[in-house]
């Protein structure tokens, strides 16, 4: 009578410590995601800040350009803003749009096309950028959370505590968002 008792009582046990370690692991990488996006909007705030915000009001600019310079304003206004993550990374997204929209409408013949604050901007905006490293580091917690999202353990847990969580885009440095990273051979 007594082993049964005592090998129920090390089951609940076993699946009360493996849920609320998966609850700790969301907590943790959440707060990584909290800061690494935090990170990317300060990253571009002072991207514009530095490099945008000047050319905008020393040179005359196309209305796509001026359009881009808005996008880019309204969605920096206060980055560390509380605000649920999904909104963050939408807003980082709107604001790497934006500035993608605003190179691709550079012309040769603009006054600012061999400007020190266009190549800064096409820099970090490339390959070779500074904000590659954030958008890096990033994207491999958005993939662990993703994939703690798709475990049976936090979908067990979620269900039972009515949580959904959608899974979190991969950041791209070229602005496009994608869900599954895709190789092109």
């Amino acid at each position: 009578m007594k082993k049964p008792a005592l090998l129920f009582a090390l089951l609940v046990i076993a699946i009360v410590g493996i849920i609320a370690y998966a609850q700790y692991r969301q907590r943790a990488l959440m707060a990584d995601l909290t800061r690494e996006t935090d990170a990317i909007a300060a990253g571009y705030k002072t991207l514009a800040d530095r490099d945008l915000r000047p050319l905008a009001a020393t040179h005359a600019l196309t209305d796509g350009q001026s359009a881009a310079v808005q996008t880019v304003a309204q969605r920096m206004k206060d980055p560390a803003a509380t605000q649920p993550l999904a909104q963050k990374v939408a807003d980082i997204h709107d604001v790497q749009m934006a500035l993608v929209r605003f190179l691709r409408d550079v012309t040769p013949t603009q006054p600012f096309a061999q400007s020190a604050e266009l190549a800064d901007l096409q820099k970090e905006m490339g390959k070779d950028g500074r904000m590659r490293g954030l958008l890096d580091a990033y994207n491999q917690t958005a993939k662990e959370w993703n994939d703690t999202q798709s475990t049976g353990v936090t979908m067990l847990t979620s269900d039972i505590l009515r949580k959904k969580s959608n899974p979190l885009p991969y950041l791209r440095f070229d602005g496009e968002m994608e869900y599954f990273t895709v190789i092109h051979l």
